[in-house]
Formats: C-alpha cells, structure tokens, sequence
C-alpha cells in the first residue's frame, strides 16, 4: 500500500481466517481502512472514525468480520475526558508554541525610546 492512498488498502487485503491473529500497528487512516472495510464492507471507507494515539481496536477475521473493540485506550478507556480529535490538539499545540515564540522574540525586540 502506498502512503496516503486508502483505495489501495482494499486490494491486497484478504480476511483471515478465524484461527490466525494479526496484530498490527498503524496511523488513523489505516486503522480507518480496517474498521470501514469491517464494519461497512469492501471498498467503504468510514472518514469519520476517531483513533486516539496509541488505541487498540479488536476485529475478530473469517468469513465475517466481527468488530469487537473501537478506540479502547488506557489513559482515558471510556473517552470522559477531552473531546477535541488529534488534528485539533496538534493544531491547539501549534498555536500555543506559535504565541510563545512570539512572545519571546517581542521580549528580544529593542524597545522604541519613549
């Protein structure tokens, strides 16, 4: 699969059988491709799903796949906490380091007399 291109997901990937396992780590859109494509079927890809950093998803393989888990983290397994997605934290981070080197270089700027 080729980074970035979620239509490729669909025609390597084959259902396992239900004795094997995989396990695998993978970025938000490839878990995406995962999930959309067990829960909605070949070539359906469900934008919308929301992976925290680090997250554990379940699919039982075979001839249908069965989701078990979605999303299940340690830090907050229930998702009571924040509400923003990662997109949003990261461009949050962002903006708060872009005020903060402001500030420091408003600090080393020289001062008009007055």
């Amino acid at each position: 699969m080729r980074h970035g291109e979620v239509a490729d997901f669909d025609d390597p990937a084959q259902p396992v059988a239900p004795e094997d396992v995989v396990l695998t780590e993978a970025g938000g859109g490839v878990n995406g491709a995962i999930l959309s494509w067990a829960l909605a079927g070949r070539g359906a890809f469900l934008a919308h799903l929301e992976q925290s950093p680090g997250c554990i998803n379940i699919v039982d393989g075979g001839p249908e796949f069965v989701v078990r888990a979605v999303n299940v983290t340690t830090f907050d397994p229930v998702h009571l906490g924040q509400r923003s997605t990662t997109l949003e934290d990261m461009l949050e981070q962002y903006r708060s380091y872009r005020a903060r080197m402001e500030d420091v270089s408003r600090s080393r700027s020289p001062r008009p007399p007055g």
